[in-house]
């Protein structure tokens, strides 16, 4: 079954690209009130994306609380801290890296996997 708990949403923000493919995708800010999916794995992220906006069309972006993400190459494990890779889709975090939340369900690459979304201030040691 999945979960999702509805936390802080922000819902004033823009897709810079089309993201219509990309529900569920990691973001971060490209530019004021734009956001696009993560494009370097590791770096500082905004939230998770819950709808699928066109170009230019209203962006939500979870901030904090539970949401799906999709999965990028190799498993996301229960309990392990969550990353951006570089198509925006959710990685293990590895030391240095910025993280985007805790796994509370687990999944394969391609797949939904569930996350407490916190997205951090600073870099895993």
């Amino acid at each position: 079954m999945a979960v999702e708990l509805a936390g802080n949403d922000i819902g004033f923000l823009t897709a810079a690209a089309d993201l219509s493919a990309k529900q569920y995708y990691i973001v971060k800010c490209t530019a004021a009130e734009a956001v696009n999916v993560g494009s370097s794995a590791g770096e500082a992220v905004l939230g998770v994306l819950q709808n699928d906006p066109t170009s230019g069309q209203p962006a939500i972006v979870r901030t904090t609380g539970v949401s799906k993400v999709i999965v990028g190459t190799g498993d996301l494990a229960v309990g392990a801290l969550a990353q951006t890779n570089a198509s925006g889709q959710a990685i293990a975090a590895a030391s240095g890296d910025y993280t985007i939340g805790y796994c509370i369900k687990g999944a394969s690459a391609g797949e939904y996997a569930e996350i407490v979304v916190s997205p951090s201030a600073g870099q895993l040691n």
